[in-house]
């Protein structure tokens, strides 16, 4: 009695590891390697996306290029009916680090944080020598010692009048350097037909992470991934909180991290560059961004599969407690097969499927990075035979 009982026992047990374990571990696994294949997207997309972030954060480093960059940006950007509203916004967003005056074409004085009544200077003649640099060709600007003599009292003794249109150049990254003693602030220039602006700006306010600090604030973009930061000494700086306490940030703290280091804590990622002995950059990502696999969809994909196939576990279970077999029709018996016999297939090709599109989007990756990089060669190769063809002609 015992071993007909054992022996149908054991044909039960292996009816469910055919029919429920087995498809419920496959989409269990299925769905957990999609989730798998997801969170290695994004996380190349990710790095992608944060090799240019960081380069531009970067750039921030050099106080006097984002200023001049940013004076510049200003400038352009305005009007006569906004010169004033926007310059006065800057003012504000660099908590007053600067002075500036802003004409209009008239030579009307329109706003500015001093008077040009408190400048020791002639200001219509000064006016007329920078209308004259911007307006005339260099080779046509002509002064005379009383002209040179006032424009120097103003931005120092090395002014040279005609490089001060530069700075409305794009190609431009500094601002004026005109008092090898220090005493008299940098400037910027801008003049055009529709208002003109003058920046001051003292040399110690040109110092410090004032530029880093402005990118975090008003120039990073809130809806990504990824949130950067920079560390001064042993000062962390970042506009978002950190998901971790200093104490477990010691090598970014420390600047010990190497060149394509990876931080990982319990809570999220960290990708530092180190630019100077003491000041390191980095960029984190929270684990709960997606970059961790989730299990959810896995173990609610097998859940579902294990309730549609409850009805055979309850079935089976109470013909083998009677010791009967399990009655089913014709009908069903070829309806459970059928289901069977191509559920699990096309399961099975749908998870390939899925792996073979990653792989494959992977691979059209690498093409168009292999095609740009020759691209580029191909470029650099053509300029340098084109470099030298014109040297030869010239010689």
């Amino acid at each position: 009695m015992h071993k007909p009982f054992l022996r149908r026992i054991l044909i039960w047990l292996l009816q469910i590891v055919l029919f429920v374990i087995l498809p419920v571990g496959l989409f269990f696994a299925g769905f957990s390697h999609i989730e798998k294949l997801k969170s290695d997207s994004l996380y190349k997309m990710i790095e992608q996306n944060l090799e240019n972030e960081m380069q531009n954060f970067e750039l921030y480093t050099d106080n006097e290029r984002f200023l001049a960059a940013l004076f510049r940006e200003t400038y352009k950007e305005s009007f006569q009916k906004t010169a004033v509203e926007n310059f006065a916004g800057l003012h504000r967003r660099l908590d007053g680090c600067f002075d500036y005056m802003i004409w209009n074409a008239s030579e009307t004085f329109m706003a500015g944080t001093i008077k040009p009544e408190s400048l020791s200077i002639d200001w219509p003649l000064a006016w007329k020598s920078i209308n004259k640099a911007f307006t005339l060709s260099d080779k046509n600007v002509k002064t005379d010692e009383a002209e040179l003599e006032n424009i120097r009292k103003l931005f120092g003794p090395q002014v040279v009048l005609t490089a001060i249109d530069n700075c409305v150049s794009d190609n431009n990254t500094r601002l004026l350097w005109c008092d090898s003693s220090r005493k008299r602030p940098l400037a910027w220039i801008g003049h055009r037909r529709e208002f003109s602006a003058i920046v001051l700006i003292s040399e110690e306010k040109v110092s410090g992470t004032r530029g880093l600090e402005y990118y975090l604030q008003y120039r990073q973009k809130r809806d990504r991934y990824f949130h950067l930061g920079f560390v001064k000494k042993q000062q962390l700086t970042q506009d978002f909180p950190l998901p971790d306490q200093a104490e477990k940030l010691i090598e970014l703290i420390n600047h010990k991290t190497t060149p394509g280091e990876r931080l990982e804590t319990d809570s999220a990622f960290y990708f530092p560059r180190v630019v100077e002995d003491d000041l390191t950059l980095f960029a984190f990502v929270r684990k709960d961004a997606g970059l961790v696999p989730g299990r959810a969809i896995s173990y609610l994909a097998a859940f579902l599969v294990f309730m549609l196939l409850m009805p055979w576990i309850i079935i089976s279970s109470k013909a083998l407690y009677r010791g009967e077999q399990v009655k089913m029709s014709i009908s069903r018996k070829l309806t459970l097969l059928f289901a069977y016999a191509n559920g699990l297939p096309l399961a099975m090709l749908f998870f390939a499927g899925y792996d073979f599109i990653h792989q494959k989007e992977l691979a059209l990756y690498d093409d168009i990075h292999s095609l740009g990089t020759r691209y580029l060669q191909t470029l650099d190769e053509r300029f340098e035979s084109e470099h030298a063809l014109q040297i030869v002609k010239i010689q």
